[in-house]
């Protein structure tokens, strides 16, 4: 046997590796997905890279802004925000 538990005892050697094969490509490939979109992520986003994120408006992003809800960086006349901070932002659906 290579699964334990009261409903996977049930199952023939056959299908509990059969049962593993899927879990292990199924984690490998959502594994994969993450260290990828994290890697591909910009360490600092512009006011209309952080709305197209989050699916909001830009002054929805200058609101939080000022309210001091994200923590923003100038340098000069651009505003830049970490990805980070910005990820922790509820992001609006649709």
């Amino acid at each position: 046997m290579y699964l334990y538990g009261p409903y996977l005892d049930s199952l023939s050697d056959d299908a509990q590796r059969e049962l593993l094969a899927l879990i292990e490509s199924a984690v490998g490939e959502a594994l994969q997905g993450h260290a990828s979109s994290a890697s591909d992520s910009k360490p600092w986003l512009s006011v209309a890279e952080a709305a197209e994120r989050l699916n909001v408006s830009e002054s929805s992003i200058r609101d939080a802004i000022k309210r001091k809800a994200l923590p923003s960086h100038r340098v000069e006349r651009r505003v830049l925000l970490r990805t980070e901070d910005v990820d922790r932002l509820p992001r609006k659906d649709g």
